[in-house]
C-alpha cells in the first residue's frame, strides 16, 4: 500500500477512535474518576468536559505525533535517524524504500496508540459506571498487557527489518578478511 492508504486508514482509525471516545462517555456523571490507586480505587477526579475533552485530544494529537516523529521527520532529516546501518539504508538504492517502510510502521504505530486510548477510555467509563467506583482490574490488566506486546512487537519487527545488512557490503575493507564467520554467526 502506498503513503496516501496508510494516512487514509491512519486518520479513518484515530477520528473513529476519538468519536468512539466522546460517546462513551455521554452516559457520565459531571465529575469522574480517572484516576484510580493499585487497589483499583479512585485517587484522580476530572470534570467530564475536561475528561471528554483530554481524551479525545489524546486520541487524535499522540499517534498523529508518533507517526510525525517516525514516519516523517526521517523524510526531512534522514542524518538524525537513529537505526543499525544508516548509510546502508538510506543509500540511494534504498532510501525511498527505508522511507516507505518507516512511515508504513508508524502508521501502524498510530493505530495501535489509537486502541490504547479507546482501551483506557472504556475501562474509566466501566469503573465509573459500577458501584461504588472501582476500576476493573482484570480487564484493565489484560488492557495493559496487549497493548505492551503490541508495542514489542512493532519493536521487533523494526529491528528484524533493519538488523538485515549484506555484511560484506558495509563492513570496511581491513576487516572482510578477519574472521567474516565470527560475524555472520554473531547476527544469525
Amino acid at each position: 500500500m502506498n503513503k496516501a492508504v496508510h494516512t487514509l486508514v491512519l486518520l479513518v482509525f484515530v477520528f473513529m477512535g476519538a468519536f468512539t471516545n466522546w460517546v462513551f462517555t455521554l452516559s457520565l456523571p459531571q465529575k469522574i474518576a480517572t484516576h484510580f490507586d493499585f487497589s483499583g480505587k479512585p485517587d484522580g477526579f476530572m470534570t467530564l468536559h475536561n475528561h471528554q475533552s483530554f481524551i479525545t485530544l489524546s486520541t487524535i494529537c499522540f499517534p498523529l505525533f508518533m507517526v510525525l516523529m517516525v514516519g516523517v521527520l526521517p523524510a526531512w532529516f534522514p542524518s538524525l535517524v537513529n537505526i543499525s546501518h544508516r548509510d546502508y539504508w538510506f543509500a540511494p538504492e534504498r532510501k525511498t524504500q527505508t522511507l516507505d517502510y518507516l512511515f508504513n510502521m508508524a502508521c501502524k504505530l498510530g493505530v495501535l496508540m489509537v486502541f490504547f486510548f479507546v482501551g483506557l477510555n472504556v475501562i474509566i467509563v466501566l469503573a465509573n459506571n459500577s458501584y461504588p467506583v472501582l476500576m476493573p482490574k482484570l480487564p484493565f490488566f489484560v488492557f495493559m498487557a496487549l497493548f505492551l506486546l503490541g508495542v514489542f512487537s512493532w519493536v521487533v519487527v523494526l529491528f528484524l527489518k533493519f538488523r538485515k545488512v549484506d555484511l560484506l557490503k558495509v563492513l570496511p575493507v581491513s576487516v572482510r578478511f578477519f574472521d567474516i564467520q565470527i560475524y555472520y554467526q554473531f547476527l544469525a
